[in-house]
């Protein structure tokens, strides 16, 4: 659907966004923002207002982690529990009941009869085999790592040892491909790479983290990585505010001359709406993974006239 907010922003007519801010996480900014004016019936369900709720028609209020039971998986395929630590605010309610509640007035409540939140997890390791095993108990202490495919396994603590698990003949499979350069290369009128990210203080949108007074205190607002070669090039100070610009928009931002970023590369974080680097990325995006080519595009770098 966000493939059709950015591509098609006049045909998308109805859109329902939970705990997503794409007016600052996706690419081409402005764009996303045209979608947003034009969807007829927007609906945006989170634990805070939020660059993107301001278009909503309806706001929906969701309970973060620490107001719910629940589980997480990490990227060793851990699954933990967590635990309600405070009481959602006003009339927040979690996620999955809004669902079941949405569901029931459209009249198919029989599709959600969740009681608990373990009532949803165990709904989900009833069509995921990797999960099939695990319940709640079993979670008690550090939890269990997937695949574990019933209740009597233990987990996987390892998932490849001596073959590679899944495989018929136990061997991995490598395929070469052929190398494809982004959507967007450089040229005379834009001759830099720009690479975008994220930082250690602050998750994408800042939605949560730009809350934290500490963590705004550390980084409170947008930077410019620039190599001193470049920056000679251009004639730009450390700490100096330019403007970055690209194909699809620019961006008002403060340098930061270092060695740390290459000579002919940008980077900047993508986390602040008042300097907002999605201004300038590209919608172009992966045909296998969807994934949008946030950390490759064409830029050029200009001194703020006085």
């Amino acid at each position: 659907m966000l493939e059709t907010l950015e591509e098609h922003p006049d045909k998308l007519k109805c859109m329902y966004l939970m705990g997503e801010n794409p007016v600052i996480s996706d690419p081409d900014s402005k764009n996303v923002e045209k979608g947003m004016d034009n969807c007829e019936f927007l609906v945006v369900q989170d634990i805070f207002e939020t660059e993107t709720s301001k278009y909503a028609d309806v706001v929906l209020p969701g309970a973060c982690y620490a107001e719910e039971d629940g589980t997480q998986t990490n990227a060793e395929r851990r699954v933990q529990r967590f635990r309600k630590a405070a009481d959602a605010p006003g009339e927040s309610k979690l996620d999955w009941e809004i669902m079941k509640m949405i569901a029931e007035k459209m009249g198919y409540g029989q599709y959600f009869q969740w009681q608990t939140t373990e009532d949803v997890f165990n709904e989900m390791r009833g069509i995921t085999p990797q999960y099939s095993g695990i319940t709640y108990a079993k979670l008690e202490g550090d939890g269990i790592q997937w695949p574990c495919p019933t209740e009597d396994h233990p987990g996987t603590p390892i998932l490849h040892i001596e073959k590679f698990a899944g495989m018929p003949d136990g061997k991995a499979k490598l395929e070469a491909i052929e190398h494809r350069a982004p959507a967007e290369v450089i040229d005379a009128e834009y001759p830099v790479w720009l690479t975008t990210g994220a930082t250690i203080w602050h998750w994408p949108s800042g939605s949560m983290t730009r809350r934290c007074e500490q963590l705004d205190r550390d980084a409170p607002t947008a930077w410019l990585e620039i190599n001193p070669a470049d920056a000679a090039k251009y004639n730009i100070k450390d700490n100096e505010k330019v403007i970055l610009y690209s194909r699809r928009g620019e961006v008002a931002v403060n340098a930061r001359v270092t060695p740390n970023i290459k000579e002919g590369v940008f980077f900047m974080p993508f986390h602040f709406i008042e300097a907002r680097a999605n201004l300038v990325t590209n919608t172009a995006y992966d045909p296998v993974s969807r994934t949008p080519e946030f950390k490759v595009c064409a830029v050029n770098v200009k001194k703020m006239e006085a």
